[in-house]
């Protein structure tokens, strides 16, 4: 009977062993998987590609170059192009169109400038955000 309750303590400290270490291994792996979606630390890595795609994001989303009116009056001269004739009811839709857009950015920028305050507000609220996760800027797979 005094060795199965010797086996017994042995296996309780085993298991307690077991979970003390989980417990140590889970909170590197959070600390890892923070680490990882950090865009911080791979611009860190690989400026050089994260500085490629930029320019090749600006390069596909800004517009190429559209003919200027100088452009475009050359080319009448020339005889290559006719002259656009616009109806004053396009003219008019085109600018109430950019009004109404300029418009929706404008509010656009108002919600998120609110949202931004918000969010900084709820985390200076919890401390300025340097809480429990200040010590993150080195991680393990660096």
């Amino acid at each position: 009977m005094n060795s199965t309750a010797c086996e017994i303590a042995q296996l309780q400290e085993q298991m307690h062993q077991v979970r003390m270490d989980l417990g140590e291994e889970v909170h590197d792996l959070v600390e890892n998987a923070r680490a990882m979606t950090d865009w911080h630390v791979h611009w860190r890595r690989h400026p050089l590609a994260f500085g490629a795609a930029a320019v090749l994001l600006g390069y596909l989303i800004v517009p190429s170059r559209r003919f200027s009116a100088s452009d475009s009056r050359i080319l009448e001269n020339m005889g290559m192009v006719q002259p656009p004739r616009r109806s004053v009811g396009n003219q008019l839709l085109s600018k109430l169109a950019g009004m109404a857009v300029g418009l929706a950015a404008q509010k656009g920028i108002e919600i998120a400038g609110r949202q931004i305050e918000g969010f900084m507000a709820s985390r200076d609220a919890r401390g300025n955000g340097r809480g429990e996760f200040a010590e993150t800027n080195q991680h393990d797979y660096e």
